[in-house]
C-alpha cells in the first residue's frame, strides 16, 4: 500500500467517527489531499472515496453534509459514471447541497 493510499484510508476511517468534528476535519483533509496535483488515487481508493462521500451527504451534521457536497461538486467532473454507477445519485445529491453558516 502506498503512502497516499494509507493516508486516504486513515481519513476514510476517521470519516466514520461518532465525533462530528473528526468527520468534518477528515473530510476537509481529504479535500486538501485531492487538491494536490501530484495525488492520483487508484480505482479502489476512488471507489471508497465516492462511497464515503455519498454516506456523508446524509450525515446528521449539516456542516459535514455541506463539506462533503463541496468535495463532490468539485470532483464530479473527474469521476467516470461508467466506473462509479452511484454517480447519478451523487450528482443529484450534490446539486441540492445547502450552504450552512457556522
Amino acid at each position: 500500500m502506498s503512502i497516499v493510499s494509507y493516508h486516504i484510508s486513515n481519513l476514510l476511517e476517521k470519516m466514520t467517527s461518532t465525533d462530528k468534528d473528526f468527520r468534518f476535519m477528515a473530510t476537509n483533509d481529504l479535500m486538501l489531499e485531492l487538491q494536490k496535483d501530484s495525488i492520483k488515487l487508484d480505482e479502489d481508493s476512488e471507489r471508497k472515496v465516492v462511497t464515503m462521500l455519498l454516506k456523508l451527504l446524509e450525515d446528521k451534521n449539516g456542516e459535514v453534509q455541506n463539506l462533503a457536497g463541496r468535495v463532490c461538486k468539485w470532483k464530479l467532473a473527474e469521476w467516470s459514471a461508467g466506473q462509479f454507477p452511484q454517480l447519478p445519485a451523487l450528482q443529484s445529491a450534490a446539486s441540492g447541497v445547502r450552504h450552512f453558516n457556522s
